[in-house]
């Protein structure tokens, strides 16, 4: 009887689990199914700063091509379309991606692409880096490398894009896969719960049968009362023999 309990409690909280995990299952790829549906034009940028001197040096100085350089430090900014769209030149709205970095642009050094895309050209102005409209497709990362003349430089940004912009950061979560997971945890750990904790004790399972002992003779006794009030009573069956049938 013990083992047959603790099986219904198992195979409940098994059935429990499934179907919560199977409704998260359901929505989750019902998230992603309109994720692929409705266009999603999204932007990351990340800029990385370098100094070419140390501060506790003062008897060197750097020039580019007769152009001397107080501050010289170098500038890794990246783009990347994490959107489910390529970004077209219509979607600049007639305006270039401006980066303003607080800082003497000297000149672009290099510039790359992955997946062997076109890098779109840019132009510097001042201390900033103007990017004119061109295609970015999906999941393309674009670099590039810049030298600057400045002692604290800092990154902001002007654009008119039709979509999200925004500057990465390592640290950040994905919070709908972090609640997702969340969630089937809670639910694992729940039925796990209901097993291991909330199952009934030995102790328990013994009271269980003898409550449900004591529940069956009393009924048996209640029904025969019942039956003896009715003036009907139980006797074994004998077989009634036959007459023979006349020929």
């Amino acid at each position: 009887m013990s083992s047959v309990i603790l099986a219904a409690n198992w195979a409940e909280s098994l059935g429990a689990v499934a179907a919560t995990v199977g409704v998260m299952a359901t929505l989750f790829v019902g998230w992603l199914a309109w994720r692929a549906a409705v266009p999603h034009r999204k932007i990351d940028y990340s800029i990385e700063f370098t100094p070419l001197l140390s501060s506790t040096i003062s008897d060197l100085t750097v020039s580019r091509e007769g152009d001397r350089i107080e501050s010289p430090q170098t500038a890794t900014l990246k783009i990347s379309n994490s959107g489910n769209r390529e970004l077209q030149p219509a979607d600049y709205n007639g305006e270039s991606i401006e980066f303003e970095l607080d800082a003497r642009v000297v000149a672009v050094l290099a510039s790359s692409s992955t997946g062997s895309r076109r890098v779109p050209p840019a132009r510097v102005h001042g201390s900033s880096l103007q990017i004119d409209p061109y295609v970015i497709h999906k999941g393309q990362e674009i670099t590039y490398k810049l030298l600057l003349d400045g002692e604290d430089p800092d990154l902001s940004l002007r654009h008119s894009i039709s979509g999200r912009v925004k500057e990465e950061n390592p640290g950040r979560f994905d919070w709908v896969a972090v609640a997702v997971m969340l969630v089937f945890s809670v639910v694992g750990i729940s039925g796990i719960n209901d097993y291991l904790f909330d199952r009934p004790s030995p102790t328990e399972v013994k009271r269980i049968e003898q409550e449900m002992y004591e529940r069956g003779v009393t009924d048996g006794e209640r029904k025969a009362k019942q039956r003896g009030h009715s003036g009907t009573s139980i006797s074994p069956s004998v077989p009634v023999a036959q007459s023979p049938s006349p020929n």
